[in-house]
Formats: C-alpha cells, sequence, structure tokens
C-alpha cells in the first residue's frame, strides 16, 4: 500500500487535519462542509502552515477548537499580529504589513504526491474542480483581490 500512516493526508489520517470545507465523493460530487464523504476522491481543508496570516474566525468556531487538538502554528489560529515595521514619519505612505487572507490545501486522493503529468485524467479533473468551487466560495466571501494557485 501507498499509504503511510505519519502522512495527514492518506486515507485513514483525516483526524490529523482539520475539517473539510468540501470534498469530491466517490460519484465526482462536489460535497461543500464539514462531512466528509467515505470513499472521498479529493478534500480541501484549511492549511495549518499557512505563508499569509489567517484572519480571526475565518474558518469558524468548529476550526478553531480542531486546532487545539492538533500540532499547529500560530500563524494557524490568526494570534499574530501585523506589525507596521517602518518609521513613522519616512514611511506613513508605505506600510509594511504581514499579507493576509485564505490559504487551503487541495489533497489530491489517496495518491497525493504524484506530479500532475503522471497522476489519472480524473485525478487532475477532481482537483481542478475542488480548487475552482472553493475559488467561487471564497470570492463570494468579499475582499478577495488575488487567488493564486500552485502546486
Amino acid at each position: 500500500s501507498d499509504l503511510d500512516d505519519r502522512c495527514p493526508f492518506c486515507a485513514g489520517n483525516e483526524h490529523k487535519t482539520p475539517d473539510p470545507l468540501l470534498s469530491v465523493d466517490s460519484n465526482g460530487d462536489i460535497v461543500a462542509g464539514p462531512n466528509l464523504p467515505h470513499a472521498w476522491r479529493a478534500r480541501v481543508i484549511p492549511n495549518i502552515f499557512p505563508l499569509i496570516v489567517t484572519p480571526r474566525g475565518a474558518y469558524g468556531e468548529a476550526y478553531e477548537k480542531k486546532l487545539k487538538d492538533l500540532p499547529h502554528s500560530t500563524v494557524a489560529t490568526g494570534k499574530q499580529q501585523n506589525e507596521y515595521t517602518g518609521t513613522l514619519l519616512a514611511d506613513a505612505l508605505h506600510p509594511q504589513m504581514d499579507a493576509s487572507g485564505y490559504s487551503e490545501v487541495v489533497v489530491e486522493g489517496s495518491s497525493h504526491n504524484g506530479l500532475l503529468g503522471i497522476v489519472g485524467v480524473q485525478q487532475v479533473a477532481d482537483s481542478l474542480r475542488a480548487l475552482q468551487a472553493r475559488g467561487r466560495a471564497l470570492a463570494q466571501e468579499g475582499g478577495a483581490k488575488l487567488m493564486m494557485y500552485f502546486k
């Protein structure tokens, strides 16, 4: 088996990650919310080690409770502070602050370490549909100025 007991993204280790924001079930249907289908093909979870500052309360109370049971960084809880890094007089027009927003992970099924060019077409399609659905949901939240996807 290619499943790893230590990998939080492998099937069977879902308890090691935040609850999904959405998932793709065994029929290829998008399932919104934290209820993960038994035979999921892809899932999207909040990144507990984001490169950007996650706004407090961005993912709700259930997410905050789940984080208490997961090893995580203070960035994931939104407890860090944006700090002004310049001198007030010299840089008043150009303050430097931490970037803030949503950072999420698409778990591309149980074979999630494959390169895009060698995984199956269905896995790529499921992942892209999950990205699209989350992008639409985040755009509806308002305030989104940029969506950046990377693999």
